[in-house]
């Protein structure tokens, strides 16, 4: 896997420049490109929300453009600033976010928890040994629930990154930021 990650602070790019990386990532032979804007408030902020069907049609031109150009597009969601690991609602929201992006055609997710405090709330304290389980948990749910695909997931700290390991699905690839 080699490719660039749009995760970035600061005005996300336009559809327009991200068709053309997707068009040097190939003749640079890069095969992966990753969604995670962090001034997409969809993505992070707002990650609850659905997109409308304007934003839709504009992901899947995206996923579209990535695909023409032998480029696999990674749909991140970085739902860390006030999930509740321990709510089905949130994991529900969850669910619903990523299926709503999978029948737009991405066929690879990535769940991002950096950048953000890592201790758990009281509510999933009393569930959770640690912010490694709570995150795990959570990553393991999501890559069952969509069919196992292609799967990345960034957890919190940067010391802590070995503990995330003994509980994360062996199949889901880990990776720091």
């Amino acid at each position: 896997m080699c490719g660039v990650v749009e995760g970035f602070y600061g005005r996300p790019w336009t559809c327009d420049q991200r068709k053309e990386l997707f068009s040097r990532m190939r003749r640079s032979n890069m095969n992966t490109y990753i969604y995670a804007p962090k001034d997409d408030v969809k993505h992070r902020a707002l990650w609850r929300q659905l997109y409308t069907k304007q934003e839709e049609t504009k992901i899947k031109h995206l996923i579209d453009a990535a695909h023409a150009e032998d480029v696999t597009f990674v749909y991140a969601i970085s739902p860390g600033l006030d999930i509740s690991f321990s709510t089905t609602a949130d994991i529900t929201a969850l669910k619903r976010k990523m299926k709503q992006v999978a029948k737009l055609g991405c066929k690879a997710f990535a769940l991002l928890f950096d950048d953000i405090n890592p201790l758990l709330k009281p509510s999933d304290a009393a569930v959770f040994k640690s912010s490694a389980h709570a995150q795990a948990s959570v990553t393991n749910e999501l890559y069952s629930y969509l069919k196992e695909p292609k799967f990345l997931f960034c957890p919190t700290g940067k010391y802590l990154k070995l503990s995330y390991l003994i509980f994360v699905h062996c199949n889901v690839f880990v990776f720091c930021c």
